[in-house]
C-alpha cells in the first residue's frame, strides 16, 4: 500500500522488472535474487526511459533515471529520495549564484 501511495503522490504510472535470465541469478542468503524492479515514467524522446519526472530530451532523461531495488517499495523510495534530493537542489539559492 506504501508503494501505491508514493507512485501516486509523484504522478508515476508504471513499475518494470528487470530480469536477467536464470543463468544470471545470484543466491543471497539461501534465495535466488537476480531481477530489479523500477518505479516511475516512461521518458525520453523515444518513451524507452523509465525515470523519477518527464523529460523531454534524452540527457536529461538520462540524469533523472529510477534506481532499481530488489522490491517495489525499495524501488519507490529510491527513486523519491532521488527525485526529492534533485529538487532540494535545484531550489537552494546557492544554486543560482553559481549559474
Amino acid at each position: 500500500m506504501l508503494t501505491e501511495i508514493i507512485m501516486h503522490a509523484c504522478g508515476w504510472t508504471d513499475a518494470w522488472y528487470a530480469h536477467p535470465g536464470p543463468g544470471m541469478l545470484r543466491a543471497v542468503d539461501g534465495v535466488r535474487w537476480g531481477g530489479c524492479f523500477y518505479v516511475g515514467v516512461w521518458t525520453g524522446e523515444h518513451c524507452d526511459l523509465l525515470c523519477v519526472r518527464k523529460c523531454k530530451t534524452n540527457p536529461e532523461a538520462e540524469r533523472n533515471l529510477s534506481p532499481g531495488s530488489a522490491t517495489l517499495l525499495g524501488a519507490a523510495l529510491k527513486a523519491l529520495a532521488i527525485r526529492l534530493r534533485k529538487v532540494q537542489v535545484a531550489a537552494c539559492p546557492r544554486n543560482e549564484k553559481r549559474r
